[in-house]
């Protein structure tokens, strides 16, 4: 269940790429942001509303107050960083680089911080993986998958920007993780998540934008919502519940490589051939990595 719940997130969250790219185009990230995340949240308080009382209780008797915390600061990081590349990157590549930092920043944090060993062929593929980014990124410097003009001060913060935004996706899903084997479930934690992403983006957004909602707009929001955030976060957090979060970042770059296929299927962009070899090379480590991780179970 956790392996297809993962892979389920890779498709979801892919093809809701494609769909939602006309709201962002017509409204800030940070508006984006704030509807989606404020819905996606009222929609699962609303739904979790008989044992809210106890969650906050629970949240003080199990003394995870801290991680709740972090959980927040940490699921804003890893979408507020990734709002800086998406100006000077192609979305793809962004997306790549943010996905496929993932598994090493999860094996890292782990070892040095939780002091628990990884799988040798695990942590191998985490590295396979890594040195497919260092390549994008050298491309992404020569200019490719860039913007054309880009000078190359917003290049190196553009990438810089992904790889701490990848940490962030890591430290979160660990924080989940640990929430959850708490005896929390996935509704309880996608109720206590998203305050601080909210709160920041709808200051930042509302500050610098005006904003004219109708009819049409509306339905978009709440599209994207359903298909960006609802579905596919409530498959990540099943699989986080099954499965550690090394084995889960190990999936997760399929994502990208879903949406690479996806475009060339569609014709939506001209993708040069390095962006497809590192694709196909992404899938294959994927694929490896998956069943070497299913060996373990």
């Amino acid at each position: 269940m956790g392996y297809l719940a993962a892979y389920g997130w890779c498709l979801v969250t892919a093809f809701s790429m494609l769909l939602t790219g006309e709201v962002s185009q017509r409204l800030s990230p940070f508006i984006v942001c704030f509807f989606t995340f404020a819905l996606a949240t009222a929609i699962f308080l609303s739904y979790n509303a008989r044992h809210l009382g106890s969650l906050w209780r629970r949240i003080r008797e199990k003394r995870v107050q801290g991680p709740v915390l972090a959980i927040n600061l940490s699921s804003f990081a890893s979408w507020g960083l990734m709002i800086y590349p998406l100006t000077y990157l192609q979305p793809t590549l962004v997306a790549t680089m943010i996905l496929g930092i993932n598994p090493l920043a999860t094996a890292l944090i782990t070892r040095l911080f939780l002091k628990q060993r990884s799988p040798d062929k695990l942590v191998v593929t985490s590295l396979a993986l890594f040195a497919v980014i260092v390549f994008l990124s050298y491309r992404s410097w020569q200019g490719e998958n860039s913007i054309p003009g880009t000078p190359h001060q917003q290049i190196a913060l553009s990438l810089l920007c992904c790889v701490l935004s990848g940490i962030a996706t890591s430290v979160n899903n660990i924080l989940t993780k640990r929430i959850m084997s708490n005896a929390f479930g996935i509704i309880d934690v996608m109720c206590m998540r998203f305050y601080f992403t909210i709160l920041i983006s709808g200051v930042i957004g509302f500050s610098s934008h005006q904003v004219a909602l109708n009819q049409d707009l509306a339905v978009s929001i709440l599209q994207t919502t359903l298909v960006f955030v609802v579905v596919p976060l409530i498959l990540l957090q099943i699989a986080l519940k099954k499965l550690d979060p090394l084995r889960v970042a190990i999936i997760s770059p399929l994502m990208p490589v879903l949406v690479v296929l996806m475009q060339l299927y569609g014709n939506i962009a001209a993708l040069s051939a390095a962006a497809i070899g590192a694709a196909l090379a992404t899938w294959l480590l994927v694929s490896l990595g998956t069943y070497w991780a299913m060996q373990k179970n």
